[in-house]
């Protein structure tokens, strides 16, 4: 109940009297009415290719920025062809310094079609020993692969398949390039209103149709410009980390944006 009365005080919303239920319900209205003025934002506008790039590269720090969760500095990649997980799930979450929940940027590849990339996250919530798969496009490529990483008898693991049909899921329906923002955008609305159950968050967007969809993550990626815009960063070497695809200097990057900006 704290946390919904914090809530209720931040969005200063009447709540005084009202039953968990009622709250709830003016929670969800809350979202909705922002998801509405991310579609606003969005209507008729076109996002330079050079900023999706830029948001890949600082995606780790969007994540701490944006979830107001324990982050472990933390990227799994999974690679489709080879079937391996790197480095070992298993080791991080045995070893995972966070009491209540995190979250892990993770990425798919397959470096011989095309070095395909998408860009999936894993949601760790250590209290209930659950792992949630999120796929923007509804997909669950990596789950097989990450089983043979995880130790199934200590933790679940649900995916984007438990909520949301593939059909209906943003990415397949809005068929953009936007894997990485989706995943933000999910990562923001989980945190913002992680006291609304997953499934309604889930309804929020399943419920908008296919253009305002699209409105809204084009809108959505316009609040992820102007974040960044506010760090002052060096796009010189940011441009550099791109060119050269090197994921080693982008983790060393973020973890030093990270102790710098918050």
């Amino acid at each position: 109940m704290k946390e919904l009365e914090d809530f209720c005080d931040e969005e200063n919303l009447e709540c005084i009297g009202k039953t968990v239920e009622e709250i709830e319900e003016m929670i969800n209205m809350v979202m909705i009415k922002e998801l509405i003025e991310f579609e606003r934002k969005g209507k008729n506008l076109r996002i330079p290719t050079d900023w999706l790039d830029i948001i890949y590269v600082v995606y780790p720090t969007l994540i701490k920025k944006l979830s107001k969760k324990c982050l472990e500095p933390y990227i799994l990649e999974i690679d489709l062809r080879r079937k391996t997980c790197n480095p070992n799930c298993d080791n991080f979450l045995k070893n995972n310094k966070c009491y209540d929940n995190s979250i892990i940027m993770t990425k798919l590849v397959d470096k011989y079609a095309n070095n395909y990339r998408h860009q999936v996250l894993l949601f760790v919530d250590n209290k209930n020993r659950t792992i949630e798969y999120f796929d923007s496009v509804g997909d669950t490529y990596g789950i097989d692969i990450l089983k043979n990483y995880v130790d199934r008898k200590e933790w679940n693991i649900i995916t984007t398949l438990d909520f949301c049909p593939k059909n209906l899921s943003p990415q397949f329906r809005t068929q953009d390039i936007f894997c990485a923002s989706w995943s933000l955008l999910y990562i923001y609305l989980r945190s913002k209103y992680q006291l609304l159950p997953i499934q309604d968050i889930w309804d929020n967007l399943i419920n908008l149709s296919t253009s305002n969809l699209s409105y809204t993550i084009h809108g959505f990626i316009l609040y992820l410009i102007d974040i960044i815009k506010s760090w002052n960063l060096d796009y010189k070497y940011i441009n550099n980390i791109i060119k050269k695809n090197d994921d080693l200097a982008m983790f060393s990057y973020n973890m030093y944006l990270s102790k710098h900006l918050f």
